[in-house]
């Protein structure tokens, strides 16, 4: 019944706005407008309701693998250790730690690869005394340095170096080889890693604190070196523990002495060059964790605590003591310290020694 009526009031506004141009057009501005009101309110609602909870949102470190670069080859003793220790990290962080070798100009590539990469605590370098402390005063065209370029997270452990001759050598003790380089100056030889590398400093060190003289035959790499020796095309190398472990056990090479203050787990029978009266040749060489410059605090510590309890535990350190690395418990302020003192100390014997990278 009332349907007509509405119908005729809708036909009669209709026609009204038909006449009427203006009152057209100002309806539909009114239109318009009202449209806009109600978009910019859903719109600042939206926003008001999403943008806190994104900015505020962060997902808790590490939420990803993580990425730990080995600046030397695959299968030698700094990365057996590697492999060693990124287990046991996994399982105390919850999330996988990968291991990646990048090789090359003693450990130069690696170190440039973790200094370029993004302080987010997802690339890490598993950084030798060696690439860190010595390289800087060895090639003056390295692309960062060691000290500004990267934040010390914690040491992870110490080795020590092994004087090893070929086991069909006349040489079968440390007292024996200064004696024999005393009564024949620059006739032993020695092989290296490379000029520069800890294998060829050491073997500096202990010349100047023996007085003898020796032949240095340098390698591209450890494992051509120990070939050499073992084969008696070279005399001695004095070699980083955990690269000759497997080798001293097979009777591959024969132990002279290690430059540890006591015995090693790996190497028992092997007397020190403190038992050899030589105390002042007891030197280790330590690898650290480290990450970009930059990187947060709060992965820092998270980083630090979780190495901690990863080398806490009881599996892990007898790996790594089997494989001749002494794990070791440290500050991210320690390690920095390490890495100066260190760096001081190495710098002056590569400088007096006169010693070049190739």
């Amino acid at each position: 019944m009332y349907s007509r009526p509405m119908a005729d009031a809708r036909s009669s506004c209709s026609s009204h706005t038909a006449r009427n141009p203006v009152a057209h057009q100002s309806q539909a501005r009114t239109r318009r407008r009202a449209l806009k009101r109600i978009a910019v309110s859903i719109g600042l609602g939206m926003a008001g309701g999403t943008l806190p909870m994104h900015a505020g949102a962060q997902d808790p470190y590490p939420s990803k693998p993580i990425k730990l670069v080995v600046a030397y080859a695959a299968g030698g003793g700094t990365d057996v250790a590697a492999r060693i220790f990124a287990e046991s990290l996994s399982r105390v962080l919850g999330s996988p730690v990968i291991v990646e070798n990048k090789v090359g100009a003693s450990g130069n590539i690696g170190g440039d690869f973790v200094a370029k990469a993004p302080a987010d605590g997802y690339t890490l370098l598993f950084g030798a005394m060696a690439n860190l402390a010595i390289n800087p005063y060895l090639y003056k065209d390295m692309s960062y340095a060691p000290e500004r370029d990267f934040a010390p997270i914690a040491q992870v452990f110490d080795t020590n170096h092994v004087v090893v001759a070929g086991p069909m050598s006349k040489l079968t003790s440390f007292k024996q080889m200064v004696s024999e380089a005393k009564a024949n100056p620059g006739k032993l030889t020695y092989a290296s890693a490379g000029a520069g590398s800890s294998t060829h400093v050491v073997a500096e060190m202990v010349a100047q604190a023996t007085g003898i003289k020796m032949v240095h035959v340098p390698y591209r790499g450890n494992g051509p070196a120990l070939v050499d020796v073992m084969s008696g095309q070279v005399d001695l190398m004095f070699d980083q523990v955990p690269n000759s472990t497997a080798f001293v056990a097979s009777r591959k090479v024969n132990a002279l002495a290690v430059t540890s203050a006591k015995r090693l787990p790996a190497m028992p029978d092997v007397p020190t060059v403190g038992e050899l009266g030589y105390p002042q040749l007891e030197i280790s060489s330590w690898t650290g964790l480290f990450g970009p410059a930059r990187l947060p605090a709060s992965v820092v510590s998270t980083l630090n605590d979780a190495t901690n309890k990863a080398l806490a535990d009881p599996e892990t350190r007898a790996k790594l003591e089997k494989a001749g690395a002494i794990p070791t418990q440290s500050t991210p302020q320690a390690m920095a310290k390490l890495l100066q003192g260190d760096s001081k100390r190495f710098g002056a014997l590569v400088q007096k020694a006169g010693i070049k990278a190739d």
